[in-house]
């Protein structure tokens, strides 16, 4: 697509710019309004010759000063599960202060600070959760990872990982369309098979990785030098010559990526739900406002019954300005507890 910068190891991976992920049971992603349609990667398509990998940075792109990299992901995979089908093992890789002009993988030629991680937790020990810097993937002992400093740090099996991602299953159509693979569920720990929101922040010479909220790993120059300005990119890395056997399910999706400047000039907005009453036929959340400008129609109410599942959009609800902030009204829930946040 015009705009972006394409780099490959090889023709055996592909990008799909403004694919519709509907056409594979997907629901639309969090911050997508109703649209399906996004990037999707794949790697290691049909020739089982190495490791493959392919990203996409913005032309010309060049972000100073702090700033953080937000987006929606998706990783699908191949079954059956828990175990996932062959060559199942596939990660989505995202990072910052690279030159945006090469591949960026795990090769001495990457650079800046990047993160990769597996669908279906298939890579263990060895690394379901990897940072690196530049052509440095930081071992499980290195104090990265928000997991500890274990051996199983970057393994998907850690309570970290665990608590925060409950195993998810294929989506129906896919199940219907491949009875005898898309069964089963993901272990606990792996994030796919749901939409997930991936940030990446540089603050200062430390970068920042979370998803969903949860920390992964910050990467700082006292683990080695690296450079955090410059171009962005986005991506997927097959770190083995197995060849999934059954292509269709076998990708990762990319929505709604954005960009946000953290200038230290700019004052930053900060919400904080202060009460919620629950009235006869509804829900009336007060949030505060502290600091810099929203409207009404910047913020959206988002819900879960269950923390670590992703938190969705709570349909039919409203949101007015009151004095130091805004009042939120949405239907009452049809059963049990809901978990509530603010997007803006």
């Amino acid at each position: 697509a015009t705009g972006w910068a394409v780099h490959k190891s090889t023709d055996d991976t592909a990008v799909t710019f403004g694919y519709d992920y509907s056409a594979d049971g997907i629901p639309a992603a969090p911050n997508s309004d109703g649209s399906t349609t996004g990037v999707k990667f794949e790697a290691n398509i049909a020739d089982p010759t190495g490791a493959e990998a392919v990203s996409i940075s913005p032309a010309g792109g060049n972000f100073t000063g702090d700033y953080q990299v937000k987006f929606d992901m998706w990783i699908n995979a191949n079954g059956p599960f828990p175990g996932g089908g062959g060559g199942s093992t596939e990660f989505l890789t995202a990072g910052v202060g690279t030159t945006g002009d090469h591949l960026q993988w795990a090769a001495d030629t990457a650079d800046g600070a990047w993160f990769g991680v597996t669908g279906e937790g298939g890579s263990g020990n060895s690394g379901d959760f990897r940072a690196h810097i530049g052509g440095a993937r930081q071992d499980a002992e290195s104090g990265a990872y928000a997991a500890g400093s274990t051996a199983d740090s970057r393994n998907n099996t850690n309570a970290h990982y665990a608590d925060a991602f409950p195993g998810q299953s294929p989506p129906a159509a896919q199940a219907a369309a491949f009875p005898d693979k898309q069964t089963g569920a993901l272990q606990n720990g792996a994030v796919g098979f749901a939409w997930r929101q991936v940030s990446i922040t540089k603050i200062g010479d430390s970068v920042t990785w979370e998803i969903d909220g949860v920390d992964i790993a910050t990467l700082d120059q006292s683990l080695g030098a690296f450079t955090t300005e410059g171009n962005i990119f986005v991506g997927y890395y097959d770190a083995f010559s197995s060849v999934s056997d059954n292509r269709a399910t076998s990708f990762g999706l990319v929505d709604n990526l954005v960009v946000h400047d953290l200038g230290t000039d700019d004052e930053v907005s900060a919400l904080e739900i202060t009460t919620i009453n629950v009235l006869e036929n509804s829900v009336e959340l007060h949030v505060s406002l502290v600091g810099g400008e929203l409207s009404p129609k910047q913020l959206s109410l988002q819900a879960t019954v269950i923390l670590g599942v992703a938190f969705a959009e709570v349909a039919g609800s409203t949101v007015e300005a009151e004095a130091g902030g805004f009042k939120i009204s949405a239907p009452v829930p049809n059963a049990g507890q809901q978990f509530y946040r603010v997007k803006f």
